[in-house]
């Protein structure tokens, strides 16, 4: 039975490749199987499926016998498909199958969607509806769409968006693409986007409150161009917890991006200081749609006509622009027309635009050597590092007296080899904070206290270090005496240092009275009551001592 169920699959494995086996490796391992258990019996023993209306559980108001012709809407017979013939088969008259509608597109089955789809019009009601039949889960793309249709953050996101594209985006664009506008006249508009920004970062209710009065916040003083966006938009408001400060955020950050791309604008600036006139004789589009358009047309020309020079391109779009070649018709000579055709010629013979092309194409083998040689480099690096990386021997069972011995370069060159193994747990050097970092930080903050300085400039008898976590999770103080002596010292600087930084507290950076205090607190949770007792000079209870 292995050797024939074997050899039966695969013929028809092969029959229907592509349509149903999706997991070709089943055939290799129906050859152990020494019982098979079929469900559909029907279909093997009769070669029919039926439906059976009973089963069939539809919603208000559809009866079994409309799902049943809504499902035999979307099949076709002259597929020969076995799951449609029984469909249509359960109908009391399947001559009348698709009676009633007008087809407007189907999508036949297909392993990724897993479902057949029709898109009608109904004829007695004139409405556009669609039936689906098939799987009922999502695929791939509708699962990400719906799960950023249902994620709070996503939604967030696209409301902020949807708002300013229809209080700044829409109506900037209609008034800068709007014919007749010089870019150097736009000053006093951009000042007015900026300032729009500016309100709403401040009160975001400008946006999301309409104002009773009926006052429009949008850029042209006009209706919304999408109303309904704006509507929806404020409905999903209440479902969003962080939209106010996100909305804040957004066009604060917008503003940055305004008010640096409009520099140019700025007051004492050359555009400021001329004057109408200049202004008009220097005229600017708005916008960069013609360049961004020629660039366009240049490119698809040159899929059409990929020998052609720039000379002829230009030739041919300064023939079509501005009634160049009508005037050329009315006014140009014959005389004109043989001198234009020997510049022409003249031009084509210098061979400019095949020296251009060969400067093109000698910086692009410059630029690809430049590739390779880096690479190379790369590669020769790596590899210099793997072969010392292969000498280093790592101390799996090293103790922490060890490592404490071990040097700075050695322990680099184990952690690397770590990560050479792929052990995951070693966060690459990216993500290392630079060794010097804290200490530099430190000393940052120390110079800044002034004369609380002494906290980390103590000597040798008594030593206070002052760290600063890589991360700036934490600012870690330290404080410990190695003697008593050390301690009757330390404590009488603390006691001087802290009368001085309370006598004359608004002189100083609040900073350094908050990291005095830490000092005395944590010495004195270290060293208890005789350290407390050295700065205070209060006498302290035993019972007392915890509550100190």
């Amino acid at each position: 039975m292995p050797t024939v169920l074997s050899v039966t699959v695969a013929v028809g494995a092969q029959q229907l490749a592509k349509a149903i086996v999706t997991r070709i490796t089943v055939i290799e391992e129906l050859a152990g199987v020494t019982i098979l258990c079929f469900d559909k019996t029907g279909t093997l023993t009769t070669n029919k499926r039926t439906i059976t209306k009973d089963l069939v559980k539809p919603h208000d108001p559809f009866s079994p016998q409309d799902i049943i012709l809504l499902a035999a809407y979307a099949f076709r017979t002259e597929n020969q498909d076995a799951i449609d013939q029984c469909v249509a088969g359960t109908l009391d008259d399947p001559a009348h199958a698709c009676a009633g509608i007008k087809l407007l597109d189907f999508k036949p089955f297909n392993p990724v969607d897993k479902r057949t789809e029709i898109t009608y019009r109904e004829e007695s009601s004139g409405k556009l509806k669609r039936v689906t039949k098939g799987t009922r889960n999502f695929n791939n793309i509708e699962q990400n769409v719906y799960e950023g249709l249902t994620d709070i953050p996503t939604l967030t996101e696209l409301v902020i968006l949807a708002l300013y594209g229809q209080v700044i985006g829409h109506p900037y664009m209609i008034y800068v693409r709007t014919p007749g506008h010089n870019a150097l006249d736009l000053g006093s508009f951009h000042n007015r986007v900026k300032q729009l920004c500016r309100d709403i970062a401040r009160n975001p209710d400008l946006l999301l409150i309409p104002d009773p009065s009926g006052e429009l916040i949008t850029l042209d003083r006009k209706p919304w161009e999408r109303p309904e966006v704006v509507y929806r938009a404020l409905c999903l408001v209440p479902q969003l917890p962080n939209v106010y400060p996100l909305l804040s955020a957004f066009f604060h950050g917008a503003l940055e991006a305004w008010e640096r791309f409009t520099s140019e604008f700025d007051q004492g600036g050359v555009i400021s200081r001329a004057n109408q006139e200049q202004r008009k004789n220097a005229w600017v589009p708005p916008t960069n749609d013609i360049g961004e358009g020629a660039l366009g047309q240049r490119r698809q020309m040159h899929r059409k006509a990929p020998t052609m020079t720039d000379e002829q391109f230009n030739a041919r779009v300064m023939w079509k622009r501005n009634g160049t070649e009508k005037w050329a018709k009315e006014m140009l000579t014959e005389e004109d027309e043989a001198f234009i055709r020997c510049e022409a010629r003249s031009l084509d013979a210098s061979g400019a635009s095949k020296a251009r092309r060969i400067d093109v194409n000698k910086a692009l083998e410059e630029r690809a050597a430049e590739g390779r040689a880096k690479q190379a480099k790369r590669d020769a690096r790596l590899s210099s590092a793997k072969q010392k990386l292969a000498q280093v021997v790592l101390f799996e069972d090293a103790t922490y007296e060890t490592l404490q011995k071990i040097k700075v370069q050695d322990l680099n060159k184990q952690i690397d080899k770590l990560r050479e193994t792929g052990d995951k747990a070693v966060r690459a050097k990216s993500n290392e904070a630079d060794p010097a970092t804290p200490y530099a930080m430190a000393k940052k903050v120390a110079d800044a206290l002034g004369d609380s300085a002494i906290l980390v400039q103590q000597g040798d008898y008594g030593h206070t270090s002052l760290a600063m976590h890589s991360n700036c999770e934490a600012l870690e103080i330290k404080a410990w005496a190695d003697s008593v002596n050390a301690k009757i010292t330390y404590a009488a600087e603390l006691q001087g240092l802290l009368r001085e930084l309370l006598a004359e507290s608004s002189g100083h950076r609040m900073e350094s009275i908050i990291i005095a205090l830490i000092a005395v607190a944590v010495a004195i949770i270290r060293d208890g009551p005789e350290l407390w007792h050295m700065i205070t000079g209060a006498e302290v209870d035993k019972k007392e001592e915890q509550s100190h």
